[in-house]
């Protein structure tokens, strides 16, 4: 591996992404690339009093992501009877 890779990882090993309070830009990042993922989707709508496009949620791991978005996937195919 490179030299400027392995530096990279020493640096963010230590960094706790979840922590919130510690590193407030991860929430608007995060409400961004919602925003983004919404807009791709055509998101309807939250209700008629809300501007906001979609809901979502951080992931650390892959794994994670994946069985949340199965997880949406069920709850929509039930709500909507599809």
């Amino acid at each position: 591996m490179e030299p400027e890779a392995n530096e990279l990882i020493q640096e963010s090993v230590s960094v706790n992404y979840v922590d919130m309070d510690q590193y407030k830009s991860s929430t608007d990042i995060q409400n961004r690339c919602v925003k983004m993922l919404a807009n791709l989707w055509h998101a309807p709508p939250l209700s008629a009093d809300c501007d906001m496009d979609g809901c979502g949620t951080a992931t650390i791991g892959s794994s994670e992501a994946i069985m949340l978005g199965y997880v949406f996937v069920g709850v929509y195919v039930y709500t909507n009877g599809v």
